[in-house]
């Protein structure tokens, strides 16, 4: 859905440039500030392409008819593209609604991309060579899911998902008039545009739209928002499965993305997740032994995270950034530091805050090293 007055992705990111002094020093205030993007834009769809991001959003507030593109190499500055496709003109059926585009989903299988967007209230699918196109209707002029015009359910919010078997599955739905929103998945076809399998509901408890799933140690993971997006009573939600079609079970510490008016957090909602080894880091106190930055490197990481919450055992912040010193040590030319603040597979509350106490230690003897002063480090 839309009208979120920030995107907000579960991955918040701690960013502090600086260079090593040589002669002159030179006093340079550094602000860190969320959300990433300026404008009003929701519902993100993040990928990773030789070297660069690509942000795909809904233009707030209640969409447009043409779908943005940010691009981006350091996940700080971003270039604005307008795809040639979806547009409202190119996606209207004869059972159309009139809502606009929206809540993007790409995702890469083999040597394409596919997209799954909403709108007219309507899934339709899309595929290009690139993140920024030219993108082509895979149906031709047919949306790959129809209006419903029951209105049991309002069919919005597709997002994909391909498992470790190279298996695909999308899951889509909400609900009108903030209530009685429905999920429902289904295998894909290996043309990502038709369903192998029956789709079938596997609504959670407390949901209402945006579906996101992921998967760690054999267990799924279906993220989804609950309540209004127009207030603060939005909040991101969680349930597991054993099977990437359910049944799912609401975990015991969800939801896990609410309001928060002390952070000048409101409504946070329709979630996204990065996994990335832009900003990878040896993970000493951990046991991480140093790994080359990767999507592997950032699974081990999360998942030795994982093992030590359940394990009760989170460690200290200081002996945390302590074992980090090496990066600021070897004299950096930029320092780039990140915190993990929330992952679905690894969400307990303290992780959250360890995670932050630890990279603020860490950016603290950084900007110390560096010679350079910082106004803020992190979210507390």
């Amino acid at each position: 859905m839309t009208l979120k007055t920030r995107i907000y992705l579960l991955c918040s990111f701690l960013l502090v440039g600086c260079n090593q002094p040589k002669e002159k020093v030179e006093t340079q205030m550094t602000e860190i500030n969320n959300p990433i993007l300026p404008g009003y834009f929701a519902d993100p769809s993040l990928v990773q392409y030789e070297g660069k991001f690509y942000l795909y959003a809904t233009v707030d507030p209640w969409g447009a008819d043409f779908l943005p593109c940010w691009v981006s190499e350091d996940f700080r500055n971003w270039t604005f593209h307008r795809l040639n496709w979806p547009t409202k003109a190119a996606c209207t059926s004869a059972l159309s609604h009139k809502n606009m585009v929206w809540a993007p989903s790409v995702i890469q299988k083999g040597d394409m991309f596919y997209m799954y967007v909403s709108v007219g209230s309507e899934v339709w699918c899309g595929k290009a060579a690139h993140p920024l196109g030219p993108w082509e209707n895979v149906l031709g002029d047919k949306p790959m899911i129809s209006f419903d015009t029951t209105r049991y359910y309002h069919v919005i919010d597709a997002e994909a998902f391909i498992d470790d078997d190279g298996k695909a599955y999308l899951y889509w739905g909400s609900g009108w008039g903030w209530t009685n929103g429905h999920c429902f998945g289904a295998r894909l076809n290996d043309d990502m545009a038709s369903f192998a399998t029956e789709p079938v509901e596997v609504t959670p408890a407390h949901y209402f739209e945006a579906p996101y799933m992921l998967k760690h140690n054999g267990k799924y993971y279906l993220t989804y928002s609950e309540g209004k997006t127009i207030d603060d009573t939005y909040k991101v939600c969680y349930a597991v499965g054993d099977h990437p079609l359910g049944a799912f079970e609401e975990a015991g510490n969800s939801p896990i993305l609410t309001t928060n008016k002390e952070l000048k957090v409101y409504g946070p909602g329709h979630d996204g997740t990065i996994q990335t080894g832009l900003y990878q880091r040896e993970f000493a106190a951990l046991g991480l032994e140093p790994l080359a930055p990767g999507p592997e490197a950032q699974r081990q990481i999360m998942s030795l995270i994982y093992d030590d919450i359940k394990a009760g055992k989170l460690g200290d912040p200081e002996k945390f950034a302590a074992a980090h010193q090496d990066l600021i040590a070897q004299g950096c030319d930029c320092a780039i530091l990140a915190c993990t603040e929330l992952s679905v597979f690894a969400t307990q509350h303290p992780l959250s805050t360890f995670f932050i106490d630890a990279m603020a230690v860490l950016a603290e003897r950084a900007v110390q090293a560096c010679r350079k002063p910082l106004r803020q480090i992190h979210s507390k």
